[in-house]
């Protein structure tokens, strides 16, 4: 992980951009992983993530971010009229 973000990211104060450069560190980083060993660190790394923070996040990044989770075996669920990616994405952690 980059030592700018090795202990995670303070959701509360991080701006749009450091959340999105923090989600593109993780996607890069967990580019090996797949199944259970990418769950474990995507619940590590946005253990202190609620949906409003993922809602922080630019729509093309979240998009991003769930599709790395489900090509690389990680259920994210299915987003459909009623349910957002940011709900989807909180219900893994």
């Amino acid at each position: 992980m980059a030592s700018k973000y090795k202990y995670g990211i303070n959701v509360d104060e991080a701006t749009e951009d450091e959340l999105a450069e923090f989600i593109e560190i993780i996607i890069y980083e967990t580019q090996d992983l797949t199944d259970d060993d990418l769950w474990i660190i995507f619940q590590e790394q946005f253990l202190e993530f609620t949906v409003k923070s993922f809602k922080k996040i630019h729509t093309d990044t979240r998009s991003q971010l769930r599709r790395h989770l489900l090509k690389r075996g990680v259920y994210v669920g299915r987003r459909n009229s009623r349910v957002t990616i940011s709900e989807l994405l909180f219900k893994v952690i």
